[in-house]
C-alpha cells in the first residue's frame, strides 16, 4: 500500500512539474493584427440613410435636429433609435478581409442587379453572399469587396413598421 501511495505521489509530482514547465516555456500567443474599418465615415455626421431592395428605396431615414425620422407615404414619423444606432455601426465595422473587385469576383461573391443596399448620405454599401466557411458577409464599397460579420443584413430585411418608434409616435 505504501508503494502504491509513493507511486501516486511521484506521478502527481511529475505531472505538476510538467505542467509548470509547459506553462513557463510556451510562448504567449501573438495578438492578431487589428482589423481596419470598412470606411472612414464619421457616423455623427450622417443625416440620411436609405435602404434599397431590388434597386428601389424601401426605407428612407432622415435626421432632423438629432432625431431620426422614417419617411413614408408623404409623412414622417420618429424612428426607433436602437435600430438606427445598429445601422450606424456598419460604416465603422471591421473588415476581416479586403479584395479589389473585378467583374468575375462580383458574380462569384453574389453581387448582381437586385442586391440589398444601404446608403449613408453618399456612401453606398451593397450586400453580397455569405462566405460559407467563416459565415462572414461579402459587402461592396466602391471597388473593394470586404468580409464583415453578418450583423447588419437582417436589419435591411425588416419591414418599415419595425423602424417606427411606437412609443413616441402615439
Amino acid at each position: 500500500m505504501k508503494n502504491m501511495l509513493k507511486r501516486t505521489n511521484l506521478f502527481l509530482f511529475f505531472g505538476a512539474v510538467t505542467l509548470l514547465l509547459t506553462v513557463y516555456f510556451i510562448p504567449e500567443e501573438s495578438v492578431p493584427p487589428s482589423k481596419t474599418a470598412i470606411t472612414s465615415l464619421i457616423t455623427n455626421d450622417i443625416s440620411h440613410i436609405q435602404i434599397y431592395t431590388n434597386n428601389e428605396i424601401s426605407i428612407n431615414l432622415n435626421k432632423d435636429n438629432n432625431i431620426w425620422h422614417v419617411k413614408f407615404k408623404n409623412k414622417s414619423e420618429i424612428a426607433k433609435l436602437n435600430l438606427i444606432q445598429l445601422l450606424l455601426k456598419l460604416p465603422s465595422s471591421s473588415s476581416q478581409q479586403q479584395i479589389i473587385a473585378t467583374s468575375d469576383q462580383l458574380n462569384k461573391f453574389g453581387f448582381g442587379d437586385n442586391n440589398h443596399k444601404i446608403r449613408f448620405d453618399s456612401l453606398e454599401i451593397t450586400f453580397g453572399n455569405i462566405e460559407p466557411i467563416s459565415r462572414l458577409r461579402y459587402i461592396l464599397i466602391e471597388n473593394k469587396i470586404h468580409l464583415i460579420k453578418d450583423y447588419y443584413y437582417p436589419i435591411l430585411l425588416l419591414p418599415i413598421n419595425d423602424f417606427l418608434d411606437t412609443k413616441n409616435n402615439a
